[in-house]
């Protein structure tokens, strides 16, 4: 047995040694390794050679074709439809495509023309503008005003709430002024 197929064999029935362990010296693995590459590059070379040979014996046994304005081809008839149908397929595709992407472009250049005519301004969007920055600075100071009479009205009702307490107040005091007797003079 080679040395080769024990290590399978140990491998397979699953006993086989570490690189540490090995009972093979250095030097026969680094002859296997050597005798490997030399048997892989020669099977190599001879497999490309038996390749070329056979191509070149082929080659000599057929006629060479010679193709001229009488040449005649012999193809079924179901080959010469798929390949018409398949030319008359690829022809229609094209045209659809070429299409599509000429009115995507036409739309993509209308679009932005329709863009920058709008963008420009006649003198009647300049006024209408002015009147809305107009409009939009008296909204401002209705907020500004109507903020300001909301803190009028909080101060309203604390100032009749203290003068609703000091007319009380007088009240009471006018009532022990009376009762002490100082009020007839």
């Amino acid at each position: 047995m080679s040395l080769v197929a024990n290590i399978r064999k140990r491998q397979k029935l699953g006993i086989s040694r570490s690189k540490k362990k090995s009972t093979i010296s250095a030097k026969a693995y680094k002859d296997m390794k050597n005798k490997w590459k030399k048997k892989w590059w020669k099977k190599r070379k001879l497999k490309k050679q038996k390749n070329l040979k056979s191509l070149l014996t082929k080659r000599n046994t057929k006629s060479i074709m010679k193709i001229s304005d009488n040449t005649s081809v012999a193809m079924p008839i179901k080959n010469m439809v798929a390949i018409i149908g398949g030319v008359i397929l690829g022809v229609l595709a094209w045209s659809d495509l070429t299409t599509r992407l000429t009115s995507l472009e036409t739309s993509r250049e209308l679009m932005n023309a329709d863009l920058l005519k709008k963008s420009e301004q006649t003198t009647t969007d300049q006024e209408q503008f002015l009147l809305l920055e107009s409009l939009f600075s008296d909204v401002e100071k209705l907020q500004k005003t109507q903020e300001q009479n909301m803190t009028n009205k909080v101060n309203i009702e604390f100032t009749q709430t203290q003068l609703e307490k000091a007319l009380d107040d007088i009240e009471t005091l006018k009532d022990k002024v009376r009762a002490n007797g100082n009020g007839a003079h």
